[in-house]
């Protein structure tokens, strides 16, 4: 049995870790494990193609209540795959919200600790807004728990609109065909840096004082 404090991470194909053969492609959640404190391990349980309807219809959320303790973190980052017209599909401010306010239930039954992070913005230019209202549903869940939510939609957008058309390129997974939703290894090491910026004050990030990646946006 695994006794080290640990950081989950639930979502999808943006943050998941890759195999080999997927390279450039890289999830911000791999990058995020050079974050964590010494001690902390990261256990990143996201899947690609994944949604909250698909992950708790698939038993996978199950896997992660079997595996976390007491004093442990998840992180939940879902919202790219939520309005595909599949399986996956669920309505913000109904089915999305609901299966959010289940899994928190769940996980703070087990005494962890809850965290929403919003999805990351898709490349556009000129810069749109292409979640929707799942980002407002994931923050008012946040508010309605009383539990930490992490803004990367806006964010990530005002960051990618800085960088314009080229400069955002670069974090992107442009290897083999135009790809504005997936990584670099560059673009998921930034992305990673904002969302450990903004966890700066939890117990499991390490403090440093100077994010590299705003003089990057700058540029």
């Amino acid at each position: 049995m695994n006794n080290k404090p640990t950081v989950f991470l639930l979502g999808d194909s943006t943050c998941a870790d890759k195999a080999p053969e997927a390279y450039p492609e890289t999830g911000w959640g791999t990058c995020l494990r050079s974050f964590l404190k010494e001690g902390w391990e990261l256990k990143n349980l996201a899947v690609n193609g994944m949604s909250t309807k698909r992950l708790l219809e698939r038993g996978l959320f199950d896997e992660l209540i079997a595996l976390v303790k007491e004093g442990d973190y998840v992180l939940i980052q879902f919202g790219h795959n939520e309005s595909k017209e599949d399986d996956r599909k669920t309505e913000p401010w109904t089915s999305y919200s609901d299966n959010l306010r289940y899994m928190i239930c769940r996980i703070e039954e087990k005494g962890a600790n809850p965290i929403l992070v919003s999805s990351i913005e898709r490349r556009r230019h000129p810069v749109e807004n292409t979640h929707g209202e799942y980002p407002k549903a994931m923050e008012a869940v946040a508010k309605e728990k009383n539990i930490p939510f992490v803004e990367m939609t806006n964010a990530t957008r005002e960051v990618f609109d800085s960088l314009g058309p080229e400069g955002s390129r670069k974090l992107f997974n442009h290897a083999h065909k135009e790809d504005n939703s997936h990584f670099s290894p560059e673009g998921a090491a930034f992305i990673a840096e904002m969302v450990a910026v903004k966890l700066s004050e939890m117990p499991f990030i390490k403090h440093h004082s100077s994010p590299s990646f705003i003089p990057i946006a700058g540029t």
